[in-house]
């Protein structure tokens, strides 16, 4: 695999088990949220399927049809794993093969199994069929029953380093993002901490043409009026990611209080506005709203019914009167 070097020793790791006949029945590959858990899973189950990695994407793998390959994933985001659908693995894998060598499933965001599908999976571990591979991928393992993790070879992923991220997303955004789509390095870099560096994230952002918060964060502050227009831009996006977004910058604000922040020249510039502008902003106020932000993602999880809109207005409102405070 050549599109995400920092994944190529955990894949070859794989082939190499096939190899010598020491691959095991399931793999467990994890790694922080945003480094490629779904692109690895796809990768592997290519390889031994038969199948271009193109068209096994996290997107798209669900409507790949080959007779020993099956994806499963949640039926939406934020959705649990039912049972059901573990049963519709289980009765695959102890189909025999058509075409491949082994039958091949990969679960997407396995943490996300409720636990009546967590024990039928564990079953299904616990009694392997003969020629089979099980793919999970998760970016929160230790959510996962301790009795599957130690059934399944672990491979975690590595992460690169900052400048080798830079680097690897620069060179993507030039060669797989539309000309129509322009970014610049400065908004690049802000997206890089928003997503928290985690390169995957920041590709599909830059691919959906998102820019950083941060203009819009500023803005709220300076000409309040405007946050009517925010909002609307806002609610194109995923609310629980703009939430996690935002607590970046909040984390950033709390940090510099207590003279611990780390960010590089570039990144304390980018951030200059904000800093200054809760100069006098209590870290009592600031940790409160980080509460807040927390409790908001929390809501957007527990429920379909949230209205979104007024749940900006109303943390956007909380933030400008953060610099009053």
């Amino acid at each position: 695999m050549n599109s995400a070097p920092w994944l190529k020793p955990a894949y070859d790791r794989i082939i190499h088990s096939a190899q010598v006949n020491q691959l095991a029945h399931a793999v467990l590959i994890y790694g922080a949220p945003g480094w490629g858990e779904a692109e690895l899973a796809s990768a592997i189950a290519g390889h031994f399927v038969g199948l271009d990695t193109e068209e096994l994407q996290a997107d798209s793998g669900a409507h790949v049809v080959h007779p020993d390959f099956h994806w499963l994933q949640p039926e939406a985001p934020g959705k649990q794993i039912k049972v059901e659908q573990i049963r519709v693995l289980r009765n695959f894998v102890l189909q025999t093969c058509h075409k491949a060598d082994r039958k091949v499933a990969v679960i997407i965001d396995a943490h996300m199994m409720n636990i009546n599908a967590a024990n039928a999976l564990l079953k299904t571990l616990e009694e392997p069929p003969g020629e089979c591979l099980l793919i999970l991928s998760t970016n929160s393992h230790q959510d996962l029953l301790p009795t599957i993790r130690s059934r399944c070879q672990s491979l975690p992923i590595r992460p690169m380093g900052k400048d080798e991220n830079l680097n690897w997303v620069r060179a993507q955004v030039a060669s797989k993002v539309s000309g129509a789509v322009r970014i610049t390095e400065d908004e690049l870099n802000i997206l890089l901490f928003e997503f928290g560096d985690a390169p995957i994230f920041v590709l599909q952002a830059v691919q959906r043409g998102e820019k950083g918060l941060l203009p819009d964060l500023v803005s709220a502050i300076v000409t309040p009026l405007r946050n009517g227009s925010i909002v609307q831009n806002w609610l194109k996006l995923d609310l629980d990611t703009v939430l996690s977004r935002w607590m970046r910058y909040l984390n950033a604000l709390t940090q510099s209080k207590n003279n611990v922040w780390k960010g590089s020249e570039s990144l304390d510039s980018y951030l200059q506005p904000l800093t200054s502008s809760f100069d006098n902003t209590s870290q009592l106020a600031l940790l409160s709203f980080w509460d807040e932000l927390l409790w908001a993602r929390k809501l957007v999880h527990s429920t379909s019914n949230t209205n979104q809109g007024l749940l900006l207005e109303r943390l956007l409102l909380r933030w400008c009167e953060l610099v009053r405070s």
